[in-house]
């Protein structure tokens, strides 16, 4: 069995655990189905090669913790697992219980309960655009991490995409308010001590039709990635970056 299959068979097995004991949670369904688990665990292994072999590191935002889930079953006890987010602790126990991380109940929308300098890395899945005051909350990230720490962000809204815009217009859902492009989002960033080192689109929309089509995995990322550098962003709906604490340019 390759990684990829064995982390998404350890998500399959964890969201099955965590439903048996809320059925009646939509928010875990949708995120249960394959197609959520497999962006997950590509997404992961993207941001990988920027997670400490051992310190601390935080998964910001966690809700039930799936990035911590696979940052535990990829390091084990190498790394100082934190996380922490709004609901109450015990809300999901099986995903808690498997990633061991210390989790910690916000109580402000922007303050965080750590001290300055405290993390080597920090990851931010789906964050971002949900918070109150972004560059707020950017600004407390970059005292509660040391320098030279990654922030990893991922699956933030891309204003372009016709996704969004879909979910919006035509499916009148209660979407993203806040949608980023890519020089804004680096330009937000600089803004507050970050220096972007990689960025790109989220999207396996390349992937999953070319393994479709009968392409290996790999032969599929290939190509994919070939892809991406088209120039329709319209059909990648959110965005990644990496960036380090800077205490100054």
């Amino acid at each position: 069995m390759t990684e990829r299959a064995r982390l998404k068979e350890t998500l399959e097995r964890l969201y099955r655990e965590e439903i048996a004991g809320q059925p009646g949670s939509g928010y875990l369904r949708e995120h249960a189905a394959p197609n959520f688990i497999d962006a997950q665990v590509r997404t992961f292994e993207w941001y990988r090669p920027w997670v400490p072999a051992r310190g601390a590191v935080l998964d910001w935002g966690a809700n039930h913790g799936p990035d911590s889930c696979l940052i535990r079953a990829t390091s084990g006890d190498a790394v100082d697992l934190h996380a922490c987010d709004f609901p109450e602790p015990g809300r999901y126990p099986v995903f808690h219980a498997f990633s061991n991380a210390e989790y910690r109940r916000l109580e402000d929308v922007v303050a965080m309960p750590y001290d300055a300098n405290a993390f080597d890395a920090v990851i931010a899945s789906g964050v971002l655009e949900h918070t109150a005051m972004d560059d707020e909350s950017l600004k407390e990230l970059h005292r509660i991490m040391k320098p030279g720490a990654p922030l990893v962000i991922s699956y933030l809204p891309n204003w372009l995409s016709v996704q969004e815009w879909k979910l919006r217009v035509i499916d009148k859902r209660d979407f993203h308010k806040r949608r980023y492009s890519i020089a804004g989002t680096i330009a937000l960033l600089k803004r507050r001590g970050f220096e972007p080192k990689v960025w790109g689109y989220h999207s396996f929309f390349w992937e999953r039709r070319l393994e479709r089509l009968g392409f290996s995995a790999p032969a599929s990322e290939r190509l994919a990635r070939w892809l991406r550098k088209l120039p329709i962003d319209v059909i990648k709906p959110t965005l990644w970056f990496i960036a380090v604490k800077v205490n100054g340019f």
